[in-house]
């Protein structure tokens, strides 16, 4: 039997380039066992796809030391390909806010969960109730915009993408070709924080047999209920087997919560809000100063007794 214990791990630590020191001369494999998941936007990049780049050292170093590293992120699959000539990415990657496991090293979706049934009754009673007015329908490598917005920008910008006239389109079984892939999750977007809370209450009291999670302030996601980021952790530990002894999940918002109470070590980056830090056992830095860079550095500082 192994027996990992979670050391109390410090804070404040600074970076700057100061854990290389610390880490010049270590034995080889020393995060063997250790898997090792961050959201992506808010929390491991910043701005356009940034990294910083004492988080790219040290996420090479713990891959090179055994470390297993994967994203886990709302985005489409694919999404993570835009990082693989930074980081081996061999370890799949739990995306679509874990609906969906993808192999990004051999382009292919290795498990998913979809929305079945759709969610029909929470999208109709937003549009009808006037609650939301714009709603996207996530594929695996596309989505559809319904809108009933009319102003003249947003109107140009739907040209440019896939969209629907009417909600009812979603629901169509007469044209099956359309949009044939299977639907993994839905985003109503609201025009304040406070109005996607509230209908976050609202249906999950009228309509509970979805998951109702908050990405961003003014998003709100309808996952299958084998959806979220902690299933899909639970899922790629499953897949990964005895390679995995000890899990930590890093996040920003409301949607990464679930994989930080799934994780060994939950951590939040500081500019995290505070229903995740509150969810997390560790906070670090903000994702503009190298938190990985400061997660790293405290597992390795970390006494394993196996």
């Amino acid at each position: 039997m192994t027996i990992w214990s979670i050391p109390e791990l410090t804070s404040g630590l600074s970076g700057n380039g100061a854990w290389k020191k610390r880490w010049k001369g270590s034995d080889m494999g020393k995060f063997d066992g250790i898997l090792l998941c961050t959201d992506c936007d808010g929390t491991l990049t910043h701005g356009d796809l940034e990294v910083c780049p004492e988080d790219v050292e040290a996420i090479r170093y713990f891959q090179k030391e055994g470390g297993l590293f994967t994203f886990a992120t709302g985005r489409f699959p694919k999404h993570v390909r835009n990082f693989s000539h930074l980081f081996d990415l061999s370890v799949p990657a739990v995306m679509a806010n874990g609906t969906t496991l993808y192999d990004a090293s051999k382009d292919r979706v290795v498990g998913e969960v979809v929305l079945d049934p759709k969610p029909r009754q929470p999208l109709f009673y937003a549009k009808e109730q006037g609650l939301s007015h714009m709603i996207f329908i996530e594929h695996r490598t596309y989505s559809v915009i319904w809108t009933d917005l009319n102003d003249p920008n947003t109107q140009k910008e739907l040209q440019k993408t896939l969209h629907v006239e009417r909600l009812e389109e979603f629901f169509d079984d007469r044209e099956p070709d359309r949009f044939p892939e299977p639907w993994h999750k839905t985003d109503l977007v609201f025009d304040t924080p406070e109005q996607n809370l509230e209908v976050q209450k609202t249906l999950k009291e009228r309509f509970p047999g979805w998951r109702y999670e908050r990405s961003w302030p003014t998003g709100l996601e309808i996952l299958p209920p084998e959806g979220g980021k902690g299933n899909g952790v639970k899922r790629l530990k499953k897949m990964l087997g005895s390679k995995v002894r000890l899990t930590v999940c890093v996040g920003d918002f409301e949607n990464d919560v679930s994989m930080l109470k799934e994780a060994d070590i939950g951590y939040a980056v500081g500019n995290a809000d505070p229903v995740t830090k509150k969810a997390a056992d560790k906070i670090t830095v903000d994702c503009l100063h190298g938190p990985m860079s400061h997660i790293i550095r405290d597992l390795e500082e970390a006494k394993y007794r196996v």
